[in-house]
């Protein structure tokens, strides 16, 4: 929102140049022949082409889990309304409710922790192996687009149109 409120007569920009991609990793085919055709249950569970089968089971299963305790809800209700539930029945359904939750939450903690562990291990080991550009200082210049200027070049023109070098 500020930056469509702030913003004054900006050029368009080239994401492309901007995120340092080169012309040769560009798709050939339009984005469109590229997907496949989803089913409408697909898209309600939220279900993309990057789920692996097991993501596509477990989605799908959360979902229905969750509708499953909604109609349980509905139905409740409503019956309660008609035939008041005695106080023994809701004491065992919190019991029951409380303890399957316990053994679902058990396992799925100590899985979500065994995963965590092992990505932050993969993460330290990605940080401690990855080529660093010490030219890259984070900031984006508009620089004409038939310009393919090194870093060096780039700072230049950007101080010659009044930017800053915070290094000098």
């Amino acid at each position: 929102m500020v930056s469509l409120v702030t913003s004054r007569n900006v050029k368009e920009c080239n994401l492309d140049r901007i995120l340092n991609r080169k012309a040769s990793s560009k798709q050939t085919q339009p984005a469109a022949a590229n997907m496949k055709r989803e089913s409408k249950l697909t898209r309600i569970f939220g279900i993309t082409e990057e789920f692996s089968t097991s993501d596509k089971i477990l989605s799908i299963v959360l979902v229905l889990w969750n509708l499953g305790w909604f109609a349980f809800f509905v139905v409740v209700s409503i019956a309660n309304l008609f035939h008041p539930f005695s106080n023994v029945w809701w004491a065992q359904f919190w019991h029951m409710y409380i303890w399957m939750f316990m053994a679902i939450s058990i396992p799925a903690t100590i899985w979500f922790s065994i995963g965590g562990v092992i990505d932050i291990k993969d993460l330290f080991k990605t940080l401690g192996s990855a080529v660093r550009d010490d030219t890259d200082d984070g900031r984006v210049v508009h620089v004409p687009e038939e310009v393919d200027a090194e870093p060096e070049m780039v700072l230049s023109q950007a101080q010659k149109a009044g930017l800053k070098d915070e290094k000098a």
